[in-house]
């Protein structure tokens, strides 16, 4: 757990579900070995989750929602949408290079 926590930047949750257990716990165990906590809201960087295009494909092409997107990839409605708002590559279409998710079927 130290490890993941001080070399590999994870969050205690990251950590708890890998464990089976509560982010209280881990924070309990790591807190037991001597560990400095970062600040609250002081994550590791983080590289974009998917590409836009990757998302357009599962949006346009195979037909399906941002819901069912963000359950096949294991992330948040938010991070669908983010990432399809925020990679400025174009994919093709009447659409503006910026264009989210929102709008792709309009």
């Amino acid at each position: 757990m130290k490890r993941l926590y001080e070399i590999e930047k994870l969050r205690l949750r990251e950590i708890a579900l890998l464990f089976g257990c509560s982010p209280q716990a881990v924070h309990y165990r790591l807190s037991r070995c001597g560990v400095d906590f970062r600040p609250a809201g002081v994550s590791r960087p983080r590289k974009p989750l998917f590409e836009r295009e990757y998302i357009y494909n599962l949006y346009i092409a195979k037909q399906l929602s941002a819901r069912r997107i963000a359950d096949e990839l294991d992330c948040s409605m938010t991070d669908i949408y983010n990432a399809s708002a925020t990679t400025r590559s174009h994919v093709g279409g009447p659409e503006a290079p910026d264009a989210s998710i929102r709008n792709w079927r309009n």
